[in-house]
């Protein structure tokens, strides 16, 4: 089985959808999605949301993402 990885050609909602508390892992980063994103979260893709949504960081984000993506999926 192939274990989800959260890259920078995901959405935004993609991503808060695979892990729950992704909302409050994008507000450590200056971003509250879906005030900042708003109604494009479904369409920005994690590259774009430095400008789009005023993101700061996108490669520490991912990588603390996919920590927090693999420590869910290794206590399963």
């Amino acid at each position: 089985m192939t274990q989800p990885i959260i890259t920078e050609e995901m959405t935004v909602f993609d991503v808060l959808q695979l892990i729950p508390n992704a909302s409050e892992i994008f507000r450590l980063y200056g971003v509250s999605p879906s005030a900042q994103c708003g109604p494009l979260l479904r369409s920005i893709r994690l590259k774009d949301a430095p400008v789009r949504c005023s993101l700061q960081d996108l490669d520490e984000l991912i990588e603390e993402l996919n920590a927090v993506l693999q420590d869910g999926i290794a206590s399963v």
